[in-house]
């Protein structure tokens, strides 16, 4: 029998037992007659054909309609007992379980669509937004632990560059501003790049953790602070800090009044005196500090001073350790956090010799002179050197970042390598912002053309382009601090967004000193902590 044979036989009757209560319902509210077929139309859409002949209430309804040898063929095949005279009344007290649900469907030629029960899962995962490795979980709770578990007033997180250290603390930062719903932070920066950086990843990390709206001041570039606001995360250039506290003495106790927690980027600047004095005012009312570094302490060869960097955050020094490992490098490397390095150097033999005069300079100052460094900026034939290594080095790098020895320096090599083809710019504290912006915008795009950014003073931190590739260190350095700033700009690894190999190029002037491996120097202050 066709479904639709058992519609064309409802009648008004019928429709009665069906509609029941939302009979009155309809006649009540309807500006028309209503009449079989709008009612049959109105059945049809509210009920599937297998609800109808399924459902036990409305079918009940229906079955008297089925003449008598149709409901003896479907009892028959229902396997009910049934008295041959009266076959509807053994359909309507039938059991419909499953297999005779199936028969009737069958029976009007409908196809059975049985109930699902939706499954739920026992187990769920459910991936963050804002995500810490394994090894950033450990500093994040160790510096907890310290800071707000034990009250400690300072502690410095010290994480080789590339591994976390920004994200690590914005989840301490945001933390922090969650427990204490009317205190602000003051992140502390010295450059443009490594303001930005701080502001772009708390505005990433407030979205996904933050409880409430919260206001971001990006105080540098001439910017001015609003010290009314009673929770707000501060981002101050330091240098634009010093400015402001010193045409108005008052700004940093009006701060430090609300401010509960101070971090510093690139700690092992905190105890330059203007620094320092700045940092301890805001401290004063028992705010607490966290200083950022991967490099914690301010020289290679004067223990006296990092002495005093460790002896200023109390010696507390929350260091990145990996069980299984002497140095966590090697951990980062072989996670794919950071970049296998592959060191080169470039050896140059025939530099200018210094005069005893530049070796009593270097004696009493720990640096080579300016003076001394002019000269080998403009050393022709270790110029020449410089940029055929680079033109082999466009080959198979498609960002690479040179650090000249000055101004002039960068700005006479990027000229070298535009001139033989080769797309390069300069970058320096000369170049103008907007212009600065757009070549660092271009450099981190992801147009296929190699390109080289020359720089000198600008780029050692703060500034983040993971596809960069290589590095070009052109400037002799005595400074550990920066040799590893620089070599940081390029070793983000595959799983930080960057590269499996990172090649980093030193030019070797064989009468100086250098420096040995990105892991010998992780580790290279941990006598003075």
């Amino acid at each position: 029998m066709k479904f639709k044979t058992l519609i064309h036989r409802i009648d008004e009757n019928i429709l009665q037992k069906v509609f029941n209560i939302a009979l009155p319902v309809i006649n009540g509210v309807s500006e028309i007659s209503v009449s079989i077929s709008l009612l049959k139309k109105a059945l049809q859409n509210t009920y599937s054909p297998n609800e109808l002949v399924t459902n036990k209430r409305l079918f009940a309804s229906i079955i008297p309609i089925l003449k008598k040898e149709e409901a003896i063929d479907l009892a028959t095949e229902l396997g009910l007992d049934f008295n041959h005279e009266s076959p509807w009344s053994a359909i309507e007290y039938a059991n419909y379980n499953t297999k005779g649900k199936e028969i009737i469907c069958s029976f009007f030629n409908i196809e059975y669509i049985g109930f699902t029960k939706e499954k739920i899962s026992n187990t769920i995962i459910v991936e963050p937004q804002y995500p810490l490795f394994a090894h950033q979980i450990d500093i994040y709770n160790r510096v907890q632990e310290l800071l707000w578990s034990q009250g400690q007033e300072k502690v410095l997180i010290h994480m080789p560059t590339g591994s976390g250290k920004t994200r690590t603390c914005m989840n301490l930062v945001s933390n922090h501003l969650k427990s204490n719903p009317k205190e602000s932070v003051i992140w502390f920066a010295n450059t443009e790049e490594l303001c930005q950086q701080a502001s772009e990843e708390f505005t990433k990390a407030w979205k996904v953790l933050g409880n409430k709206s919260m206001t971001v001041q990006n105080v540098w570039c001439g910017n001015k602070v609003d010290t009314t606001l009673e929770s707000s995360f501060i981002v101050f250039g330091i240098q634009t800090f010093i400015s402001l506290y010193t045409n108005n003495t008052t700004l940093a106790t009006d701060l430090s009044e609300k401010v509960g927690l101070v971090v510093m980027d690139e700690a092992h600047m905190s105890i330059a005196p203007k620094y320092k004095l700045a940092i301890d005012i805001l401290l004063f009312k028992n705010a607490k500090l966290i200083g950022l570094s991967a490099t914690p302490g301010r020289s290679w060869n004067d223990i006296d001073r990092d002495k005093e960097l460790a002896n200023y955050f109390n010696r507390k020094k929350v260091t990145l350790k990996i069980k299984g490992y002497d140095n966590c490098v090697d951990y980062l490397v072989e996670e794919g956090y950071l970049a296998r390095v592959k060191n080169e150097s470039l050896f140059f033999n025939e530099g200018i010799e210094p005069s005893e005069v530049d070796y009593q300079y270097l004696k009493d100052h720990l640096q080579l002179s300016k003076s001394f460094l002019n000269k080998v900026s403009k050393d022709t034939k270790r110029n020449i050197l410089i940029v055929s290594k680079v033109k082999a080095l466009v080959k198979r790098h498609n960002r690479i970042i040179l650090f000249s020895i000055n101004v002039n320096h960068s700005e006479t090599l990027s000229l070298a390598l535009s001139a033989i083809g080769i797309k390069s710019a300069s970058i320096s504290s000369r170049t103008d912002k907007n212009t600065r912006r757009r070549l660092i915008s271009e450099f981190k795009s992801d147009e296929t053309e190699p390109m080289v950014l020359c720089n000198y003073g600008v780029l050692t931190t703060g500034f983040d382009a993971p596809k960069t590739s290589c590095a070009v260190i052109t400037r002799p350095t005595d400074s550990l601090v920066l040799y590893s700033q620089m070599v940081g700009r390029v070793i983000r690894g595959v799983k930080a967004g960057g590269n499996e190999v990172a090649e980093i190029i030193t030019v070797v002037d064989t009468n100086l000193e250098g420096f040995s491996s990105v892991a010998d120097a992780f580790l290279n202050w941990e006598d003075v902590w």
